[in-house]
């Protein structure tokens, strides 16, 4: 994985806590889904990881005083809102089991391009 095995227990840990897989002992054992693939969403998994919103805000609020400042805050918390809503309703859309699917399809040999994924069902 090339990442340290501090950040995939605390990732593995939060998808456990989440319901999304469970730890098995023994021959075989490991971190295993605790449902099929076609049933966990990047949904699911995104926040179960992720504890910020999707485009959080900047931790210094702006100076109040500047007519640009004062008014940007809400305009951007609308703004994300409204964005969140549709990444939340794209990202429920896609399966664990589709991701797998379309890696397996890339990673065949010989090589072969992938195809980028369909976007005919996003929300305008």
């Amino acid at each position: 994985m090339n990442t340290n095995p501090t950040v995939v227990r605390r990732i593995l840990g939060a998808l456990a806590e989440a319901g999304l897989t469970h730890s098995q002992m023994g021959q075989g054992g490991g971190a295993l889904l605790a449902r099929p693939a076609d049933e966990i969403t990047l949904r699911d998994i995104y926040h179960a990881v992720e504890e910020q919103p999707y485009f959080p805000l900047h931790r210094s609020k702006p100076n109040d005083a500047c007519y640009i400042g004062h008014a940007i805050v809400p305009v951007l918390e609308d703004e994300f809102e409204r964005i969140s809503r549709q990444m939340d309703h794209t990202l429920a859309k896609t399966t664990l089991a589709d991701i797998v699917g379309r890696v397996e399809a890339c990673a065949g040999y010989p090589f072969t391009p992938c195809e980028p994924a369909s976007t005919s069902h996003l929300p305008n």
